[in-house]
């Protein structure tokens, strides 16, 4: 009897914890204790020892925002042919920030350049400021406008690993989730509008892969329409500004450079990439094979997403994260602060029924998805080389998500031995059992209709 009533004892326990951990409290705790187990010894160490502009291992403090900065001083100083040229733009660099540092290229498009030439016009730090201020009020309008509660979704993305990684990067991952999730959310009610942010997503044009799948299989024809005449006067108003070497250049120096970073390229940098391509290059599989896997992952990316947009049964925001998470199976070349994407369409879907009770397993798929921003660059993962995970959460994560799309019928149809695989994982996910997921409850053209 005591061994029972003990037992009892400690089953209720465990149940009023699982009771008391909302989604929210889970998030918030987790993006508290890995800031404190990663992030502020990460950031003591990076400032207290600092000399200046520069950090202890020597890199400019916001890291790759100096690339932003440096382009936007040279466009100014009549120079932006400089920006395809690897070892003449890093002279620059070294030139305005005063010392020799490690080597850091551009990697954008030319029209790019008209959107951030004003940073230029300011001290390094303001810069700095300005730029992540900017990115995420935009970030934080795509995740927020439009619900009814507004203040916790835009604070547990302040506190997010993502947005973590992306202010210490001094990275542009607020600009592209703002651009993609803005984009995706109105769709449905502003087609134009969102083909608009699609056009100016091409400044990063490995995050919009699976954009136009998803507009064609909605018939989404104005948003089609939108996004290339928002790319094209882009384009245009570029080679006025600047002519046509700079697109030259682009296309010769630029993309093959890149190319040659994600084929030859080591480091650190190869664990900032959740990629499955990535992953097949970190566990020595060879270039050819990884581009044969994420070519594999990519179809699976393709063939999710076509169906979720023909699929009008689904919740927006559920069909946004299922895209979200899509992206970074389609595409070989995306880094961790690009998680955003993942972490603002997580929090859009969560966001109306943060007070449901959540499954076990729920609870861990939705972590491990939240951290893999900054879990990719923990000890345990940079060890592992055996066995990158990144590519194993992404693939859970769309699973869990089609099953909460009650998407079991669309891959039982096909019973091969993978599917096969994953059905007690769709069957714990609830995917047999639960309704069609509720619409959210708010209004997105009444909201704007108030302002």
């Amino acid at each position: 009897m005591p061994l029972e009533s003990n037992s009892a004892r400690a089953r209720g326990g465990i149940d009023a914890i699982i009771a008391w951990l909302t989604i929210w409290r889970l998030l918030i705790i987790l993006s508290v204790v890995f800031f404190c187990a990663f992030g502020a010894r990460t950031l003591y160490g990076y400032y207290t020892t600092s000399d200046g502009m520069f950090g202890k291992l020597g890199y400019p403090i916001g890291r790759d925002y100096v690339n932003i900065w440096t382009a936007a001083r040279v466009t100014l100083a009549g120079k932006i042919n400089v920006l395809p040229h690897v070892t003449q733009f890093h002279k620059e660099q070294e030139a305005l920030l005063g010392r020799p540092f490690p080597l850091h290229n551009w990697s954008y498009p030319p029209h790019l350049i008209p959107m951030i030439v004003g940073i230029g016009l300011l001290p390094y730090f303001a810069g700095l400021a300005v730029w992540l201020a900017v990115t995420f009020a935009a970030y934080a309008t795509s995740i927020a406008a439009g619900r009814e509660r507004k203040l916790v979704p835009i604070l547990i993305a302040l506190i997010a690993p993502s947005s973590y990684m992306n202010c210490i990067g001094g990275q542009n991952g607020f600009l592209t989730a703002a651009l993609l999730i803005g984009g995706l959310r109105l769709l449905d009610r502003y087609p134009i509008w969102a083909g608009v942010l699609f056009g100016i997503l091409t400044i990063k044009p490995q995050l919009g892969l699976l954009v136009p799948v998803a507009l064609l299989a909605a018939g989404a024809w104005r948003a089609i329409a939108a996004a290339l005449v928002t790319a094209g006067m882009l384009v245009a108003g570029s080679i006025a500004l600047f002519g046509t070497e700079p697109w030259i250049s682009y296309v010769t120096e630029i993309m093959p450079f890149q190319r040659h970073i994600l084929e030859k390229g080591t480091g650190l940098f190869m664990y900032m990439m959740p990629t499955p391509f990535m992953a097949a290059r970190i566990s020595g599989m060879g270039i050819q094979t990884g581009y044969v896997l994420n070519g594999a992952t990519a179809v699976l990316a393709v063939a999710v997403v076509g169906w979720c947009y023909r699929n009008r049964s689904i919740a927006p925001d559920l069909r946004i994260a299922i895209f979200a998470t899509a992206v970074f199976l389609a595409s070989p070349y995306a880094f961790n602060y690009d998680l955003t994407i993942a972490t603002a369409a997580l929090i859009g879907w969560l966001a109306f029924r943060a007070a449901e009770p959540q499954r076990g397993i729920e609870l861990v798929v939705i972590s491990a998805m939240w951290l893999l921003p900054i879990s990719v660059l923990s000890p345990l993962s940079v060890n592992m080389t055996e066995l990158p995970y990144a590519p194993i959460v992404l693939v859970t994560t769309l699973i869990y998500l089609l099953a909460r799309a009650n998407a079991f019928s669309f891959v039982s149809s096909r019973r091969t031995p993978a599917v096969e695989t994953f059905r007690p994982v769709l069957k714990r996910c609830g995917a047999t059992s639960i309704a069609p997921e509720p619409r959210p409850n708010f209004d997105l053209s009444r909201e704007l209709r108030r302002r």
